[in-house]
């Protein structure tokens, strides 16, 4: 939100930028102090925020959304032998 305000008094105009300055600091201190709590880890554990069961069902979810469907059982096996012969690693 932007408000213009013409006030005259060099004293009272520096007074009010100062305290909007300061506010906006909090906010946004606030703000980064509130986003590292939310995607904080257990650093001493290693543990990550969604075990990899949940990704995977929220992965499998959100594709089935899209509309994707889950690779054969063919498809999976040609994709196996490719890995093998080229000595390379796709995940699927």
């Amino acid at each position: 939100m932007n408000i213009n305000i013409n006030i005259e008094d060099n004293q009272l105009q520096e007074q009010i930028s100062k305290y909007i300055s300061t506010k906006q600091k909090q906010a946004n201190e606030l703000i980064v102090e509130a986003l590292k709590q939310f995607f904080q880890t257990d650093i001493d554990s290693n543990k990550s925020l969604l075990s990899e069961e949940e990704i995977k069902k929220i992965v499998t979810n959100s594709q089935r959304i899209e509309g994707y469907e889950p690779a054969s059982k063919e498809t999976k096996k040609r994709i196996e032998a490719l890995m093998e012969q080229h000595n390379v690693k796709v995940s699927f």
